[in-house]
C-alpha cells in the first residue's frame, strides 16, 4: 500500500479475493504517470511468502 499511496494519485483502490486457499490482493493508484517504484518493493513482497507478485503501469494508473 505504501507504494501505491506514494504514487500521489487522488484515489487508491484495494481489491481482495480468495482462490484455491490463497488471498489475491490488488492495489491500484489512479495516477496516469506514477513515479519510479523503489527497486526493493517486489523483492520485499516475495520475501513475505507471496506466491507471485508484480506491477504494471497502464493509462489509468499503476496496479501492484
Amino acid at each position: 500500500m505504501t507504494t501505491v499511496v506514494a504514487d500521489c494519485g487522488r484515489h487508491v483502490s484495494v481489491h481482495l479475493a480468495e482462490q484455491d486457499g490463497q488471498v489475491l490482493l490488488l492495489a491500484f493508484s489512479d495516477h496516469p504517470q506514477p513515479p519510479e517504484m523503489a527497486d526493493d518493493v517486489l523483492p520485499r513482497l516475495r520475501a513475505s511468502a507471496a506466491v507471485s507478485c508484480g506491477t504494471e503501469t497502464a493509462a489509468g494508473g499503476r496496479p501492484v
